[in-house]
């Protein structure tokens, strides 16, 4: 006969195996991460991307020069005490030529040259050139001048040595000539089409209201245009770096990076609900109140192979550091744990703590697994020796008590989610016997929901954790009916 705690355990699982197996996982678009100015970018309006042969990343921003090396933004902006410094901080484009220096426009001021080898800023103002207030663009030639062309004439710059300085100046001396219309076309990546490293074509299309980036549809194969990405920003330049990652900028909403070479979701056991998934040897699957539907999967096959000592109903699987994976379950009867490892499987009954669909699984430094359920029961696996203790943690709560929740945090205090609050209490208070040991009042820190206090806990119901650098953030609020 199924209790009403089994009812609504399989309620549970019942409903998050339909979020799990939702059609909409059928459908397959590139991750999309955003970089604005809380991750260290200076300015959200990014004119032109870069990528130098050193592997950095450049993106000219209306409020300075930033270098990404993919974890941080470095900024280069004008210093005026500091004449190798930017000569300005609004940077519309940039060019690496072939000595790997960084070529860039400074709106209103001139041009700006990185010089590879000292890291130093040079500088060649506009005024030398007659072009201030012209669109213009740069290039190289094929004889390695380099080229400022506007629509009607280009400036060929040569250097009596490279990068010739005038006396106590960062202004740069050259000899140019001037020849009427553009030389070089406009930048590659300025374009409305790219191609990725294998080749792959995109496009971006443009409407009155939104911008978008489309996978062309002769990519091969049976392929079919798809749309990779949709905004209402305006995409104001584009680049592909060497992984297949498209780099977006747009004008004031920072950057867009996006995974280009994501592989396709494969597909197993279709037509099944999935409960319960953990990684470990291989991937172990469990299904809703039948041993049949609970096992490993083969992946080569598309197929399940059976664990006989899985028990029925699966209320947690966790995957320990050493690679061992623990799940705890019951056959309506019988509470169990097991413990699987190098394809051996270690099954001990553990009736003094109650499966259900809230168990809660964590691990200590030392490796020992502490597993709860209902009833206000705690469970200690010593990894050591394979001991089991349990642990009574009602006594503050009452035996009604539920828990909902584990977590360790980095001083090792262990916090409870309960149906009656929060609770902090530290590993070494903790007693554990062959039958449930009674731990005393004194030794919980309570936080529970005071009228009162608007700084105190919001609702006592405690369902789940979210560890932070710092701090421990609460789930907490009324759970689902069903687990009420």
């Amino acid at each position: 006969m199924y209790t009403i705690q089994h009812l609504l355990r399989i309620l549970t699982c019942w409903a998050l195996s339909l979020t799990l197996c939702h059609p909409m996982l059928v459908a397959q678009t590139p991750r999309t991460e955003s970089l604005t100015i809380a991750d260290g970018l200076s300015q959200g309006m990014i004119y032109d991307i870069e990528q130098t042969d050193d592997g950095f990343l450049w993106f000219a921003t209306k409020d300075g020069l930033n270098r990404y090396d993919g974890y941080n933004f470095k900024v280069f902006t004008n210093d005026p005490f500091n004449p190798f410094s930017i000569a300005g901080n609004d940077v519309e484009l940039m060019f690496e030529d072939s000595r790997g220096n960084l070529w860039l426009g400074i709106t209103g001021i001139g041009v700006d040259v990185l010089e590879k080898t000292s890291g130093k800023f040079l500088h060649l103002p506009f005024a030398h050139w007659g072009i201030e207030g012209k669109n213009y663009w740069i290039d190289e030639t094929p004889d390695g001048a380099i080229s400022l062309s506007t629509p009607d004439k280009s400036l060929k710059i040569r250097w009596k040595e490279p990068l010739m300085l005038a006396e106590n100046s960062a202004d740069l001396q050259a000899y140019t000539n001037s020849e009427p219309g553009p030389a070089l076309l406009r930048k590659p990546n300025s374009a409305a089409v790219l191609k990725d490293n294998k080749g792959r074509k995109y496009r971006v299309e443009q409407d009155s209201t939104s911008f978008r980036i489309i996978a062309d549809s002769q990519n091969g194969g049976n392929e079919k245009s798809a749309l990779i990405y949709d905004t209402d920003a305006r995409i104001s330049c584009l680049n592909i770096d060497p992984a297949d990652n498209l780099w977006v900028g747009t004008a004031g909403y920072g950057l867009r990076k996006i995974k280009l070479a994501r592989q396709p979701f494969r597909h197993f056991l279709q037509g099944t609900s999935v409960g319960r998934i953990c990684a470990t040897d291989g991937v172990y699957l469990s299904f809703h109140g039948d041993a049949r539907f609970n096992g490993k999967l083969d992946e080569a096959a598309d197929r399940l192979l059976p664990v006989s000592e899985l028990p029925p109903n699966i209320s947690q699987m966790f995957r320990a550091k050493n690679g061992a994976l623990y799940v705890v379950g019951d056959d309506f009867y019988h509470n169990y744990l097991l413990v699987i490892k190098n394809g051996k499987v270690e099954k001990r009954q553990i009736d003094r703590i109650l499966s259900y669909a809230f168990t809660s699984i964590v691990e200590d430094l030392s490796g020992n697994i502490f597993a709860t359920g209902g009833g206000g029961g705690l469970m200690r696996y010593e990894a050591a020796t394979g001991n089991i203790g349990f642990a009574d943690l009602s006594k503050p709560f009452g035996k009604n008590v539920s828990i909902f929740a584990l977590q360790l945090d980095a001083q090792q205090n262990l916090w409870l989610g309960t149906s009656h609050g929060l609770a902090r209490i530290q590993l070494t208070d903790l007693k554990f016997g062959e039958n449930l040991i009674e731990i005393a009042t004194d030794k919980f820190q309570i936080y529970q929901n005071d009228p009162a206090n608007p700084n105190s806990l919001r609702y006592n119901t405690v369902t789940s954790f979210a560890p932070t650098h710092s701090n421990l953030n609460t789930g907490s609020g009324s759970p689902p009916k069903a687990a009420a």
